[in-house]
């Protein structure tokens, strides 16, 4: 990220969905002040889980500005969570900036056209994947070190 010409760098601990609701809130807890920010990414839970989840973090101390709900702005408004992170093909990052100007939105993009339209929609960051083959995308390669240049110039 770049702020009045420096280039700094935020760890982002990014949630799985393979854990327990009590694994997350464990493993959540053990990082909690060595990251900036956690995501909890939890595509499978229900919704009620997610709130769950949330709640315990914030009553085990995690501070809310720490976290960052994936994909679900319902959950970020009901439990007080200013930040709200946006798969590409979801809400727009434009209306959700319009109408709750006070989240921080970030989306994922897979090219500079997207940073281009995420940028213009809003967006306060953006987070570009995958740079190297992952397990998660297994069998698609990794886009490289290259392309992620030409998205932060």
């Amino acid at each position: 990220m770049r702020l009045k010409g420096r280039t700094y760098v935020e760890l982002h601990a990014i949630t799985d969905g393979k854990k327990t609701a009590t694994e997350l809130v464990e493993a959540i807890l053990a990082i909690a002040d060595e990251v900036d920010y956690i995501h909890i990414r939890e595509k499978t839970k229900q919704t009620s889980e997610v709130i769950q989840l949330v709640e315990q973090l914030l009553t085990k101390g995690v501070q809310n500005e720490k976290l960052v709900i994936n994909d679900r702005l319902d959950v970020a408004l009901l439990t007080g969570i200013p930040n709200v992170h946006l798969p590409g093909t979801g809400l727009p990052v434009k209306l959700v900036k319009q109408k709750f100007p006070e989240i921080k939105v970030g989306v994922s993009v897979h090219s500079l056209a997207e940073a281009v339209i995420a940028a213009e929609d809003g967006a306060d960051y953006c987070l570009f994947g995958h740079v190297f083959p992952t397990n998660s995308k297994k069998g698609i390669p990794g886009k490289g070190t290259k392309l992620l240049k030409e998205i932060v110039q």
